[in-house]
């Protein structure tokens, strides 16, 4: 027989209790009605240890008399608030010999007896299962025509032959590049690259030399969208509520003629309206300074490229998406790909040549149509006469001092050799209206991880 210390003695008398404490909670709340009761049982975890052969079947095993019909399974500091020296131990504890043969909660030797169960009594393997990920999806398809809809599905009614999904709207690609199925109220997507911008030494064959046409090399380092087409009278009216173009016997009632008459101001306000709807950040504030409505880039952005919003394109993303590559004066003959004077009807009774509506003659390889004639288009630049020689990269001139900004690509008034690339203009920039005058509005295309994506 193996001599055990007193000490000995009584911690294996207290693991014993514990175990049958917790034999005893299952038996009870496997045994139990759904209010608790458990008249058949009479086993409630206490035992007779004061030596007098009585055993309680009706009380709980504290001290302090509790009347809970279940012990308390899961404490760890159950002691009696009158500090006694029952003989009677808590059924729900493990305790340690003190000095004066109490036993106290021990922590290191807890038993837990705290399990789940269903109302019925069987215990719940899986109380917290998980739920389905798909289980109560709801698509979200707002300000999306194609594309994930966030649950597996695709948003409606997609993206037609010839054009694929970006970013939940349907761009001209295939590629990065746009193509000729690009049209009336599409976006072209250009990619980034290098061209030469300004007339080259010795002419392009149709002009021998120009002031403000310097010769050089232009580094573009972010794709962008631009719209397919000139902004239209419908487009305009529908968003900023007027259409200051005048009336001309061309257009037909849809509107679908240019907006022309487009201030400076205006059409900063127009890409502000755009960005709006479709929750990025405006490129431009604008406010009245000194009684005059001004407009300019938004303090956010170093340059109009760092902006997430829709904006004028610069003077050389304009003549970059104009080239499309080609290295000649322009992308075809003159007849074939713009409206100028030499194609469009002169209207005696209102002594003004006639614009024509969008989209009518041959785009360009990147799908962009009108790029030249029928109206000019506002760019993002102060009109500076030399641009250099030397190599850039990613060129901007805000120069306000100057009140002239670059307007590019013709009118309707041109005559054919300024149906050029690399042909320059400019109007003021605090007219009222610019005859002539619309836009093409473009936004930057941000990669992942870039410095300033939205």
């Amino acid at each position: 027989m193996i001599a055990m210390t007193r000490d000995q003695t009584i911690a294996i008398l207290a693991v014993a209790l514990g175990l049958a404490a917790c034999t005893g909670y299952y038996s009870i709340r496997r045994d139990s009605g759904p209010d608790g009761s458990s008249p058949d049982s009479g086993l409630d975890g206490d035992a007779d240890t004061d030596g007098d052969g009585d055993t309680d079947s009706d009380s709980d095993t504290d001290s302090d008399s509790d009347t809970d019909s279940e012990p308390d399974a899961d404490s760890d500091s159950d002691t009696d608030s009158d500090s006694d020296t029952d003989s009677e131990p808590d059924a729900d504890t493990v305790g340690d010999a003190d000095s004066d043969g109490d036993l106290d909660v021990d922590a290191d030797h807890d038993v837990d007896c705290d399990i789940d169960h269903d109302v019925d009594g069987d215990i719940d393997p899986d109380p917290d299962p998980e739920v389905d990920a798909d289980e109560g999806c709801i698509p979200d398809c707002e300000g999306r025509v194609c594309g994930d809809d966030g649950c597996g599905g695709t948003c409606d009614p997609g993206c037609p032959l010839g054009l694929e999904c970006d970013e939940g709207r349907c761009l001209c690609l295939p590629g990065c590049r746009g193509g000729s199925d690009c049209g009336f109220g599409e976006w072209a997507t250009i990619c980034a690259g290098t061209f030469h911008m300004g007339l080259p030494p010795g002419g392009d064959g149709i002009v021998l030399a120009s002031d403000d046409e310097d010769y050089h090399v232009v580094t573009l380092t972010h794709d962008f969208l631009m719209l397919a087409t000139e902004v239209t009278q419908a487009d305009y009216l529908d968003r900023m509520g007027i259409n200051p173009s005048r009336r001309f016997i061309t257009c037909g009632a849809d509107l679908s003629c240019p907006v022309e008459r487009v201030a400076w101001t205006m059409a900063f306000e127009y890409c502000n309206t755009l960005s709006d709807e479709e929750a990025f950040d405006r490129c431009y504030w604008c406010e009245t300074i000194d009684g005059e409505w001004q407009c300019d880039l938004s303090e956010d952005f170093e340059t109009p490229y760092e902006c997430p919003g829709y904006r004028l394109p610069t003077e050389a993303e304009w003549e970059y998406a104009l080239r499309a590559d080609s290295t000649g004066p322009r992308y075809g003959e003159p007849d074939d790909i713009a409206w100028y004077r030499d194609t469009v009807v002169f209207d005696a009774t209102s002594r003004n040549f006639q614009i024509v509506p969008v989209a009518r003659l041959a785009p360009n390889p990147w799908g962009l149509y009108d790029m030249l004639g029928n109206v000019s288009e506002w760019c993002d630049d102060g009109y500076r006469v030399h641009l250099g020689t030397a190599p850039v990269v990613d060129p901007w001139s805000p120069e306000m001092s100057v009140e002239r900004w670059v307007v590019r690509g013709g009118t309707v008034e041109s005559y054919d050799y300024d149906m050029r690339a690399s042909a320059r203009t400019w109007e003021h920039v605090h007219d009222t209206w610019c005859l002539y005058c619309g836009l093409r509005p473009v936004r930057t295309i941000f990669m992942p991880g870039a410095s300033h994506s939205p």
